[in-house]
């Protein structure tokens, strides 16, 4: 593994910017440009190259010596192709800020983004903050509006509440959470975001638009199909349920959650034809829901037992320790 460096400024609290990035040497360009657009200073840009084969570090670095901009340092570090996760605890362990940004290889800062984010946290001392995310194609067509606000303390542990382009972590809380979790290959910002409030407690909600989160084709770090994504996400959601029920009866609310979050996978597996799987997450379900959504939960797994594979002949192997 190799990291090189240009250049550094002076000023605030530094924010560091972790760019993720495989086989996107043009692409990533754009996202970088948008982090030399931040009004805020000083910056530290790291660009992590997760094993990439078409050059995507001597573009980078061909970019930062064109930018030639002493307020924000750059690092380029490249290593063996690991996927996101590890990429993103890579940049991590390099980067010096008291503030993480983390920005995949094609989504897209707003100028405004980490200053107001950084205005709002020196003066409030929350953990982290996020704001709202437009989710667009490769032609910048709005397809959706990301970002919802806080509604409770637990409740909202195991929910989509941010983009992680969206997200600004004080140092200290990516400490207390820990790094992402390179044995998922799907879910895993989601499942780092529950580990994020439930060590630094609530965050901040600055309801503006600061990022683009950009869909589109080619290489992509997170990788795999519906089926690989309901794997990820079931065991995602069991670690999450762990962590809340050790709290005790005030994080039922989360509890209560995770169950609906699990049922949804076990839907997601019947959808796929993995009854085993489906049932498995409808019955564990049932057992941290109460009401109706319990008796729910209870019934389709009551339904998927009357058939063949789920009852106990062929089928799939999805279990997830």
């Amino acid at each position: 593994m190799a990291a090189e460096a240009n250049g550094a400024g002076s000023g605030g609290p530094l924010v560091s910017v972790i760019v993720p990035v495989h086989d996107r040497a043009r692409l990533v360009l754009r996202t970088l440009a948008s982090v030399q657009a931040q009004a805020y200073r000083p910056l530290q840009l790291v660009v992590v190259d997760d094993g990439s084969t078409d050059g995507t570090a001597g573009a980078a670095r061909d970019w930062a010596v064109a930018a030639a901009d002493p307020s924000l340092e750059v690092i380029v570090d490249t290593g063996p192709h690991a996927g996101v996760c590890a990429a993103r605890n890579r940049g991590a362990a390099l980067a010096a800020g008291r503030y993480f940004q983390f920005l995949d290889s094609d989504d897209l800062l707003a100028p405004d983004k980490i200053a107001r984010q950084v205005a709002a946290l020196e003066r409030g001392g929350a953990g982290y903050a996020w704001c709202r995310t437009l989710q667009v194609d490769a032609q910048g067509r709005v397809l959706a509006r990301l970002g919802r606000p806080p509604r409770h303390r637990y409740r909202d542990v195991p929910g989509h509440q941010w983009h992680i382009s969206a997200l600004l972590l004080r140092r200290a809380c990516w400490e207390r959470a820990g790094p992402f979790d390179p044995d998922l290959p799907r879910s895993n910002d989601w499942e780092h975001a529950a580990r994020v409030k439930l060590a630094c407690g609530s965050g901040l909600y600055l309801p503006f638009t600061g990022s683009r989160y950009v869909v589109h084709g080619g290489p992509q770090l997170i990788r795999g199909g519906a089926l690989e994504y309901a794997r990820a996400r079931e065991r995602a959601i069991t670690g999450i349920q762990g962590r809340l029920a050790v709290l005790g009866p005030q994080a039922r609310p989360g509890i209560e959650a995770a169950g609906v979050a699990l049922l949804k996978n076990g839907l997601r597996f019947a959808g796929q034809g993995q009854w085993r799987s489906a049932r498995r997450n409808l019955c564990t379900a049932a057992a941290w829901l109460r009401g109706p959504a319990r008796g729910g939960a209870l019934l389709a797994a009551a339904l998927l037992g009357l058939l063949p594979a789920a009852a106990g002949g062929g089928g799939d192997d999805g279990h997830v320790s």
